[in-house]
């Protein structure tokens, strides 16, 4: 279904050319000097690093995303601003606010500056389809490893919004019986429950996602770890936890 689908939304051949992208531009993976003005030097962690389109590559950096929930990010070329409220808050309270607001707006600046500068890379983020045609190629690779839930959950989005972007006269090749979905629906949230649960367990033994921990923190990591294996419960949790370990 896939292979028969992508010929009918592949974007032109000016924004399919291969490109080497970092596929995780996080600020673990930034490197910055330790003095002088925070200019990126250089990335680290290339692994997982594929050659594919640039249509499929060129997404937004981790690194610039502003998640913290407390400043809105404006569509178009408007500024962030502190909500209205803030000026009744304690200056500690304004100073953590005024952190979230630098860290939005170092999100919008990044937007502009790919308006401003990369038409190419402006107009694969308005084109349809193009979270689902990023994630295809890895999707693809790492079904083995991953499962198909992920690439099953593509094909099903692609096939939701077929109509809406393929001439009415092109037949959408993907299709799924009620029952194949209800299925899938099942496996999603089994997926997305064992992801949290992985998560959670990341968090609170504070490693990173390939297992790393400080130094300093490794012998609490390593005990409580022990116990987590000891007392994980596969089905409460999603899954069985497998062979995990610290760096």
């Amino acid at each position: 279904m896939c292979a028969k689908a992508i010929p009918h939304i592949a974007y032109p051949p000016t924004l399919c050319f291969p490109t080497l992208w970092h596929p995780n531009i996080n600020h673990s993976n930034l490197l910055i000097a330790p003095t002088g003005p925070a200019e990126i030097g250089g990335l680290v962690d290339w692994q997982s690093s594929i050659i594919a389109p640039y249509c499929m590559q060129a997404g937004f950096p981790e690194a610039f995303i502003y998640t913290g929930g407390l400043i809105d990010i404006p569509e178009g070329q408007v500024t962030p601003k502190l909500p209205s409220h803030v000026s009744t808050l304690s200056p500690e309270e304004q100073e953590v606010y005024r952190v979230h607001l630098k860290l939005a707006m170092r999100q919008k600046a990044y937007q502009q500056k790919i308006v401003e500068e990369n038409l190419g890379r402006s107009i694969i983020f308005l084109l349809p389809f193009g979270a689902q045609l990023g994630s295809l190629p890895v999707q693809v690779i790492r079904s083995w490893s991953d499962g198909v839930v992920p690439l099953r959950q593509s094909l099903v989005d692609l096939r939701k919004e077929w109509e809406s972007v393929v001439s009415e006269n092109v037949q959408c090749p993907i299709s799924f019986t009620d029952e194949e979905l209800r299925a899938h629906e099942q496996e999603v949230q089994q997926c997305l429950k064992y992801e949290g649960s992985i998560m959670s367990l990341t968090e609170d033994l504070g490693c990173e996602n390939d297992g790393w921990v400080a130094d300093e923190e490794y012998s609490r990591a390593a005990k409580m770890l022990k116990e987590r294996k000891e007392n994980w419960d596969d089905e409460a949790n999603g899954g069985p936890l497998g062979p995990a370990k610290l760096a």
